[in-house]
C-alpha cells in the first residue's frame, strides 16, 4: 500500500499499547510500499496519557511526545497538525460545561430512542493528525 491509515486505534495501557505497536510495525514493514506514508489520527488527551504527560500549550513538549510515539511505531515524522474545536491544547475540565459546542442531534435522537439516555452529546474535536514514513533504520 502507498498509504496506511490508523484512526483512533491506540491503547493507553502500556502492555496493550506495546503489543499493538508490534502488530502495526509488522504491517508497516510487510505492506507499506517504499516511500509510502502512514496517517495516524489519535486523540490529544490519549496521546499524552500514553506517556504520562499532562497536555500543555508547550509546542516543544508536544513535539517530543509525538516523536516518542512515532519512534515506538518505527516511524519518522513528515507532518502533523492538532485539530481542536476549542482552540486550546489543554483539556477544558470544568470549562467544558460552559463551552457551547453544537449538539449532535442525530446521535442524540438515537440515544434517546434506543438507549433511553437523557444526556446531550456535544461535538468535540481533540485529535492529532500525523503523517509519517517508515524510519530508515527499519
Amino acid at each position: 500500500f502507498n498509504f496506511i491509515v490508523i484512526s483512533h486505534g491506540f491503547f493507553t495501557r502500556t502492555p496493550d499499547r506495546l503489543n499493538s505497536y508490534t502488530i502495526y510495525k509488522q504491517i508497516f514493514r510487510a505492506k507499506l510500499a517504499p516511500g509510502g506514508f502512514v496517517l495516524l489520527i489519535v486523540r490529544g488527551v490519549k496521546l499524552f496519557k500514553m506517556y504520562e504527560v499532562y497536555p500543555t500549550e508547550d509546542i516543544v513538549q508536544e513535539r517530543n511526545v509525538i516523536q516518542l510515539f512515532l519512534e515506538e511505531l518505527g516511524l519518522e515524522l513528515e507532518w502533523y497538525q492538532y485539530l481542536t474545536s476549542t482552540g486550546k491544547r489543554t483539556p477544558l475540565g470544568e470549562e467544558f460545561d460552559e463551552t457551547q459546542l453544537p449538539v449532535q442531534k442525530y446521535i442524540d435522537a438515537l440515544k434517546h430512542q434506543y438507549l433511553e439516555s437523557l444526556s446531550t452529546s456535544r461535538y468535540f474535536v481533540d485529535d492529532y493528525v500525523i503523517v509519517a514514513r517508515l524510519a530508515e533504520t527499519q
